[in-house]
This record gives structure tokens, sequence and C-alpha cells, in this order.
């Protein structure tokens, strides 16, 4: 039994990213995935400049650095899961909940201890 949301995948997995996909994908799914690496990513790049940014200031080394990061992914994967619903592949609201409220309490904390 397959999927609903299969066949607007294209061919999925290494065989879209490596030109071997015999199904051509719309511009629509290529795009949703750039938008969807975007909000995964994007978070953990805003945060990673702004460590950078202000290293004068800010000890950017050490475990609460990665707290950061940690807390700065979660929020991505609640925003790729946004993007998700776009895709068919949507993981579910609590999954959502959870990852937005751990990724900012972990945020949150990491800007305690280093500001």
């Amino acid at each position: 039994m397959k999927p609903a949301y299969a066949a607007a995948q294209g061919c999925g997995g290494i065989l879209f990213f490596c030109g071997g996909c015999s199904v051509q994908a719309g511009i629509g799914y290529k795009l949703m995935t750039v938008l969807g690496i975007a909000a995964l990513c994007g978070p953990m790049i805003a945060w990673i400049a702004w460590i950078a940014a202000s290293a004068g200031r800010l000890d950017g080394t050490g475990a609460w650095s990665f707290v950061g990061w940690l807390g700065t992914f979660l929020i991505g994967i609640g925003l790729f899961n946004f993007v998700a619903i776009l895709l068919k592949q949507y993981l579910g609201h609590l999954l959502s909940i959870l990852c937005f409220l751990i990724g900012g309490g972990l945020v949150g904390l990491n800007l305690v201890f280093l500001l």
C-alpha cells in the first residue's frame, strides 16, 4: 500500500539529488524542497551569524553555544513541519508545538548564560 502523496514526491531519495530520477518532479516540488531546507537551516544560520557578529561581547564557544544551536535546530524542525503541510507530509501539531517550546527554551537558556 502506497501513501496518497507518493506520486507528488517524484522518485525521492538519493536518485532525486543525483540526477538519476526517471520521474520528473514539477518546479513547485523543487521550490518547496528549497523552502523546506531554508526553513530547517535558516534559524541555525541566523544563530551562527549572530554569535559571529557579537564575537567581541559573547563567548561563542563552549557548551552554551551548542545549546543555542540545538534550540535553533529544533525551531527549524518546527518550521519545516509547516512546509511539510504543503508537501502533504505533515508530522502533526504536537511535534511542531514541542519543537517550538523546547527550542525556544534552549535558546532562552542560552541567552541567559551568554549575555
